[in-house]
């Protein structure tokens, strides 16, 4: 539906912009043949993406999408460039511009049309988590955005601006140039590797949570494969429980978020102490000391490992950059001391740098 309702606007805007004499119109009609070819690609990203998991692709091919989404971005980025030389050209010869009643109705349709494929595209794009599908709503916004601008041109035009159908065919190239960088920014992301989203985070914690003998999770880390997505995460359970038991509890978890969420999930068992004793008096010792350094940010996951007149304390330290060797050595020195002579059944302290930009 998207490919043909483009292709008819962009013959009916080429055909009138050539028969009018608007540039502004013709880079319009351009503008709705790359959304054409970008809905040729998505649906042929989709057709090779849906192909199942080989030996050699066992995550199957669903970044075929993201590579789609590339390209997607190369094609917009260089068919902005062209529109601009093409209405740079316009700017420096003005051309009078006649005003068609037929070229107003075809772009206020363009406008609503594009609204519609938009919201449809993105509504899609948000429900399968589809890059491509979320590019391809972008761009037909772009389109009806475009669309606006023309409309402006030719009244301009009419009104004794001749030079305004040349500005609003850069501006217009300017759009579609910005929309393929976006495209293509994102996309980058997504086959180098983004962390998950706190929205992400929270339901799989919510789910993992509902658990019996689900006390914690932390350490998530996902990978995407166009709309397949992996992720695993150390769950903590008491560490009384038999192997057997934690174990079925690691397997509800992993199938209620591949029933729930639609995606397939690894957990690594940690068993911990259930109650941390003494915990308000540990957490004051703690951000005492590292309030004092200013490239920590945080800690988190502090859990106790052992038995309880014997433990060892685990907790992560967030840093906003990496710290050196003898930084980690001595921050880590000074709290095990610290922690040691004030809680007398801890044994041992671990400590986990982890860097993350804030």
């Amino acid at each position: 539906m998207s490919v043909i309702i483009n292709l008819l606007l962009c013959i009916i805007k080429i055909i009138i912009a050539t028969l009018f004499g608007s540039i502004s119109l013709l880079a319009d009609g351009i503008h709705s043949l790359t959304d054409m070819v970008t809905s040729f690609i998505v649906i042929f990203s989709f057709y090779l993406g849906r192909k199942p998991s080989d030996e050699e692709h066992p995550f199957g091919h669903g970044r075929v999408e993201q590579i789609a989404a590339l390209i997607m971005a190369v094609l917009i980025g260089v068919g902005g460039i062209e529109l601009i030389k093409s209405s740079f050209d316009r700017v420096l010869d003005p051309q009078p511009v006649q005003m068609s009643i037929a070229a107003i109705i075809i772009l206020v349709l363009t406008v609503v049309f594009k609204e519609i494929l938009g919201r449809i595209s993105q509504y899609y794009g948000h429900k399968i988590h589809s890059l491509a599908l979320e590019a391809d709503s972008w761009h037909h916004r772009t389109d009806a955005i475009s669309s606006i601008l023309v409309i402006i041109a030719i009244f301009s035009a009419q009104s004794g601006l001749p030079i305004a159908d040349g500005i609003v065919g850069i501006l217009i190239g300017l759009f579609i140039i910005y929309t393929g960088i976006d495209i293509a920014r994102r996309t980058s992301m997504k086959l180098l590797g983004t962390r998950p989203s706190e929205e992400l985070m929270k339901e799989v914690e919510t789910l993992a949570l509902k658990t019996v003998n689900a006390l914690a999770i932390h350490d998530m880390i996902c990978h995407e494969y166009g709309t397949q997505m992996v992720i695993s995460f150390h769950l903590e359970v008491p560490s009384q429980l038999k192997l057997s038991e934690a174990h079925t509890i690691a397997d509800k978890i992993e199938n209620k978020i591949l029933n729930e969420l639609k995606i397939q999930a690894t957990v690594h068992l940690d068993p911990v102490l259930p109650e941390i004793i003494n915990r308000d008096r540990i957490e004051q010792i703690i951000s005492s000391h590292l309030s004092e350094e200013k490239d920590i940010v945080d800690y988190r996951d502090l859990r106790l490992i052992g038995e309880e007149s014997y433990a060892t304390l685990v907790l992560d330290i967030i840093s906003k950059t990496t710290l050196a060797e003898r930084k980690i050595e001595t921050i880590s020195l000074e709290l095990k001391e610290e922690l040691s002579l004030s809680i007398p059944n801890i044994f041992d302290v671990r400590i986990n740098f982890v860097t993350e930009s804030v």
